[in-house]
């Protein structure tokens, strides 16, 4: 998705995946990621909610979190509506009816969570909270009637060493990102190099970058130290050729 051509062109996908300098001008060249992004595109909806194979419909997976109304089909039929602004913000509820005395919901909690969730839930059988471990699927019995359930996804940022062959002198390279986004970085290019080195005082680790990189005020997913910016990669040269960053800065540590 964060190679389709900036919302409003007619100028179709990208070809290759840009992850160093440029992104590609998107273009119409008659490749097959005009079909296969337009048809995935398309089918992303499907994979928001899942059902079970044998047609039950008191039994409702939720994979994904994103804005969005789903319900089952059957007799007894479970509906949801997700509210939420996900990935900016990891706050989701739900909003759950069901018409059977009892319904299953399944919510993935997803691998990068940085801790355990929490959820809350309210439903004609009272107030209760269970918690669940990132990896894992939260299991949540609801009784007839209407319920909402509450819960935050921890997000952090993690870095990433490069250990690929393309190896630069001027030191390691570390990608960053926020819970699931990958993050690229603008700001001082270092020409020898070809790329991005920021340098640390002492004391500061590349594998810790919640200790260096800041939050930019009123812009989610967007951080700051000293000249350099980081913010999705789905947001950086959207137009292709125009804005040059990386996704693997070098970073170095002063050892003075």
């Amino acid at each position: 998705m964060a190679n389709a051509a900036p919302e409003g062109s007619t100028m179709g996908n990208r070809y290759f995946t840009g992850m160093h300098k440029y992104k590609a001008a998107p273009g119409n060249i008659s490749t097959c990621c005009e079909g296969q992004g337009t048809r995935l595109y398309a089918s992303l909806p499907e994979y928001i909610y899942s059902t079970p194979s044998s047609g039950e419909s008191t039994q409702l997976w939720i994979n994904l979190f994103t804005a969005s109304k789903f319900c089952t089909r059957g007799s007894s039929p479970i509906c949801v509506e997700q509210q939420t602004q996900f990935p900016m913000s990891g706050a989701v509820r739900l909003l759950a009816s069901c018409n059977a005395p009892s319904s299953e919901l399944f919510i993935r909690i997803p691998g990068w969570a940085t801790g355990i969730v929490q959820l809350s839930i309210s439903d004609p059988a009272g107030t209760r909270t269970i918690k669940a471990q990132p990896g894992t699927l939260a299991s949540i019995q609801l009784s007839k009637g209407n319920a909402s359930i509450d819960f935050v996804l921890p997000m952090k940022l993690v870095a990433h060493e490069y250990t690929g062959f393309e190896q630069l002198a001027a030191g390691p390279r570390f990608a960053m990102r926020y819970g699931p986004v990958l993050l690229a970085v603008t700001g001082p290019w270092d020409e020898q190099s070809d790329c991005s080195v920021i340098t640390l005082p002492k004391g500061d680790s590349p594998e810790n970058p919640e200790s260096w990189m800041l939050p930019i005020g009123e812009k989610p997913l967007h951080f700051r130290y000293a000249g350099y910016e980081w913010r999705p990669y789905f947001d950086v040269d959207v137009e292709g050729g125009l804005e040059r960053f990386t996704t693997y800065p070098v970073v170095l540590t002063q050892q003075w």
